[in-house]
Formats: C-alpha cells, sequence, structure tokens
C-alpha cells in the first residue's frame, strides 16, 4: 500500500517570504520520494530543501522570488506503485 491520496493545495504569497509545504508519505516497503518543479526534479538544489524523515516530506523554499511560481509535485514510489500530491505557488510581487 502506497500514500498519499492526491491532494491539490494552492499557495498566494509575496515575494522574499518563506514557503513550507508539508505531506505525509506512508508505504511498505518505504517509498522513494521525489520533489519537481514543473516537471524537473529538484533535488540537490539550493533554492529548494527537501527532506523525507519518518513519513513527513517538506520543501521549503527560505526567500521566494515570482520565478518560483510553479507546480511543485510531491512523487513517492515503491513495489506498489506510485502517489503523488501537488501545490502550485504563486508569488505575487506585492
Amino acid at each position: 500500500m502506497l500514500f498519499p491520496a492526491d491532494i491539490y493545495c494552492h499557495f498566494d504569497i509575496p515575494t522574499q517570504h518563506p514557503m513550507l509545504s508539508v505531506f505525509r508519505v506512508a508505504g511498505s516497503p518505504m517509498p522513494e520520494v521525489t520533489w519537481y518543479k514543473d516537471g524537473i526534479a529538484i533535488q540537490n538544489n539550493p533554492d529548494y530543501q527537501t527532506t523525507f524523515d519518518q513519513e513527513v516530506c517538506t520543501l521549503t523554499i527560505e526567500e521566494t522570488f515570482t520565478e518560483d511560481s510553479a507546480k511543485f509535485i510531491c512523487r513517492a514510489v515503491n513495489a506498489a506503485g506510485t502517489a503523488e500530491t501537488n501545490a502550485t505557488l504563486s508569488v505575487k510581487g506585492w
């Protein structure tokens, strides 16, 4: 079995503010989790910190800019299949 179920979130935030997105992922065997920004994997990117610890996946952007506006996907994969959830981030220059 693999979780999460499909969930959709939308965030509107001003520039230069932090953003934190958190999702719970569980499965057996333990899934491998990858974050994507507009379809491109963002592991090892200094602008986006991702973690997966004890079934909790996080994406942190310490300081947002309009270029960070995108669809972010958290995808979990294991032998049982694939599950994902996504969030759309809109960074406004207010």
